[in-house]
């Protein structure tokens, strides 16, 4: 990744990354490949040791093969315990990748001085990976990344607004509040309104989403 970013440069499909998504789509579509949409796997069934059928929102439905491309601890909860190559408590020792805080945000001003990409790492980088994988909780000294795609595509944002997700690394496994989550967005907005030399950006905000 890192070098694709250093030799090869950054793309960005205009209309945002979900365009890729819908090219893909297309393609398959035309080499006859059919989509199930809101169709979770539910259980891989099996028969002499060779995948058969899937269930999928109660219903079986049979498959010539299978390709699984989900998490592999996933993908083994969906087979019989004896087809399993790890059990329960391998997985319980495993170093999982952490998770984050994301906000989609809206806003009905431009925010000036902010690029497309911008990392706030004004803390050490070691305490925010320490609260991840040693300590397990919320970061002390969070470090951030913003993401202002209205910066290079207009289209993303009504005129005039902005488009910008901010994303957080955090522990998995920690406990979670509204209220946490609210703390850390102020936390953000307070460093991204001191980097551009913006005020009041949270009355600026007219679309809100997170995920953590």
């Amino acid at each position: 990744m890192n070098y694709g970013g250093y030799v090869l440069g950054t793309w960005y499909p205009m209309g945002g990354f979900y365009q890729l998504v819908l090219a893909m789509k297309t393609v398959a579509e035309k080499e006859g490949a059919r989509f199930h949409f809101n169709s979770p796997v539910e259980q891989i069934n099996t028969n002499g040791g060779k995948v058969t059928s899937l269930l999928i929102n109660g219903e079986e439905l049979h498959f010539d093969s299978v390709i699984a491309s989900s998490d592999y601890h996933h993908t083994e909860n969906l087979l019989p315990q004896s087809l399993r190559n790890y059990a329960e408590t391998y997985w319980e020792k495993r170093t999982f990748a952490p998770s984050c805080l994301i906000y989609y945000l809206g806003f009905k001003t431009r925010i000036p001085g902010l690029k497309h990409h911008t990392l706030f790492f004004e803390n050490p980088l070691d305490a925010h990976i320490d609260d991840i994988y040693e300590h397990k909780q919320w970061p002390r000294k969070p470090l951030f990344y913003a993401c202002c795609p209205s910066k290079t595509d207009p289209g993303v944002a009504p005129e005039g607004h902005e488009n910008l997700f901010l994303l957080m690394p955090l522990a998995t496994g920690i406990a979670d509040s509204e209220a946490m989550r609210e703390r850390y967005l102020l936390e953000m907005m307070e460093r991204l309104e001191k980097y551009t030399g913006s005020t009041g950006l949270m009355q600026q905000v007219d679309y809100k989403e997170v995920t953590a």
